[in-house]
């Protein structure tokens, strides 16, 4: 994802991020498919916000097992890059 592109498709990238973290779920925590999930979100935060932003540390020091409340902490990263990306993009 770049900085240039529009509202929608941010919005349409990160709502992609959170329906494959449904998929994770629906796979019964599946660990391919959750190492997946989790090395998308990271690269998609870390490209928008750079590597050293505190959401990529805690997506990557919070988001580890392979569970509802590792799936849960994330969505919540998720939607604050979002609100994020989507309120510098505004400025």
């Amino acid at each position: 994802m770049k900085l240039n592109g529009t509202a929608h498709a941010f919005n349409e990238a990160f709502t992609a991020l959170v329906e494959s973290g449904y998929q994770v779920v629906a796979s019964d925590f599946d660990e391919s498919a959750f190492k997946m999930w989790r090395k998308r979100v990271i690269d998609c935060i870390a490209s928008l916000l750079g590597v050293d932003h505190p959401y990529v540390y805690s997506f990557s020091e919070c988001v580890l097992r392979q569970d509802s409340n590792s799936l849960f902490l994330g969505r919540g990263l998720i939607d604050a890059t979002r609100r994020e990306v989507l309120r510098n993009m505004n400025q």
